[in-house]
């Protein structure tokens, strides 16, 4: 199987990494109603397209973004999003995207996207199967009682034709996502719940969780000039401040016929 690696960076993973499960949870029958719906997809070309980010050197063109938040209140939510080193436990040389944001009202989605190149010619209005894979350092607390915390923030990955972003309802007063992410633990048209943030552990420090979308099926289509973007980002219904730092991603493309 051919594969065109589009990145000047390479993949690495940094330390141990424990491997996404889907229990009995609300995220694991959104995942699969998701992938049911999309089982009719069929491989047109066994040749993949492979966009690697290890952000090593710098962001990689990938941007933050926040939705679901009232107007007027940045700076109450604390968003912010940089390119920082990780925390030391985990690997005091590595860098990774960081994003991070204070949810006062049971909703806020913290989310980076990349448009993908035209380098890769990717065609008009054509669907791709994609699977991600990618890393995620959080140090929210799990398994306490009263505090669900990692079990409350969501973690989703998808891809729209169009930019996805925050905009202003028709109320004039919340910031809300363009690309349809779902809510909660359930999926959306443009993106797939692959997990939640719990730890394996209670101890408040940084650890680092894999979450992948495989063996689900995630296909997106792109618009009439071949344009694609793809996102990875947190739905978070846990009030409280959410700080992660996301060090890899990888997400494999090919083109199919629905």
């Amino acid at each position: 199987m051919n594969k065109t690696m589009v990145s000047t960076f390479a993949a690495v993973i940094v330390g141990a990494v424990s491997l996404t499960t889907f229990g009995e949870d609300p995220a694991t029958a959104a995942t699969q109603n998701f992938s049911q719906s999309q089982t009719n997809a069929q491989v047109l070309k066994q040749e993949n397209i492979v966009i690697t980010s290890n952000f090593s050197d710098g962001t990689d063109d990938w941007a933050g973004g926040f939705a679901e938040y009232f107007v007027g209140e940045e700076h109450l939510s604390e968003l912010l999003f940089d390119h920082r080193t990780l925390p030391k436990q985990l690997d005091d040389e590595k860098k990774a995207l960081f994003l991070s944001g204070q949810n006062d009202h049971g909703d806020l989605f913290m989310f980076v996207k990349k448009k993908l190149s035209q380098n890769l010619h990717l065609k008009p209005n054509t669907a791709y199967d994609i699977q991600f894979d990618f890393d995620i350092v959080s140090d929210l607390t799990t398994g306490q009682p009263d505090l669900s915390a990692g079990e409350d923030v969501y973690v989703k990955a998808g891809a729209s034709p169009y930019e996805p972003m925050a905009y202003i309802g028709e109320h004039g007063n919340y910031w809300r996502m363009s690309a349809d992410k779902g809510h909660g633990a359930l999926s959306g048209q443009d993106a797939l719940t692959v997990g939640n943030l719990a730890k394996n552990t209670s101890v408040a420090e940084y650890e680092k969780k894999h979450f992948h979308t495989a063996p689900h099926s995630f296909v997106a289509e792109t618009n009439d000039n071949g344009e694609l973007w793809l996102f990875v980002g947190t739905d978070s219904s846990f009030t409280g401040k959410t700080s992660i730092y996301i060090p890899r991603i990888e997400a494999t493309l090919t083109e199919v016929t629905m």
